[in-house]
């Protein structure tokens, strides 16, 4: 299984509020293979911070997607912006109260965090339920 692993090394021991950048450039799979093409790189940057629960994630990332128009059936590429947060526990912690998200958690294996499985699920909801190569498109002639 592919991973996109950062090193956090510096930010385990490290006292609350601490950070450090990260950029990522980096060839992903596909989250949906079936539907969506990608292997394409993603690049941009990745600032942890540690907060008391473990690493808080800003995301600040671009990608571009493989996707059929949903009227002419015809492929598009479509640019993807990624900016979110995403909150990282260690390794068998419940998740904390107030977390973001406590139905999702992406959890700290000794000192590396895989973002992988957070940005595919972020392109999987950037994704438009109906992509269009244009707003005018007619569709199969």
């Amino acid at each position: 299984m592919p991973k996109l692993i950062i090193k956090i090394t510096d930010l385990i021991g490290a006292d609350t509020g601490i950070l450090d950048k990260f950029n990522i450039a980096a060839k992903i799979c596909s989250p949906d293979p079936e539907n969506i093409k990608t292997e394409n790189q993603i690049s941009g940057q990745v600032i942890l911070i540690r907060i008391e629960s473990g690493i808080l994630g800003n995301f600040d990332l671009k990608t571009e997607i493989e996707l059929s128009c949903a009227r002419c059936l015809r492929k598009i590429n479509l640019p993807i912006h990624l900016k979110y947060q995403q909150e990282f526990s260690y390794s068998g912690a419940n998740p904390p109260a107030g977390a973001l998200n406590p139905d999702i958690q992406y959890t700290i294996y000794r000192d590396e965090a895989d973002i992988l499985p957070s940005v595919q699920q972020e392109i999987l909801l950037s994704v438009p339920l109906k992509p269009l190569c244009e707003k005018k498109c007619q569709g199969i002639k």
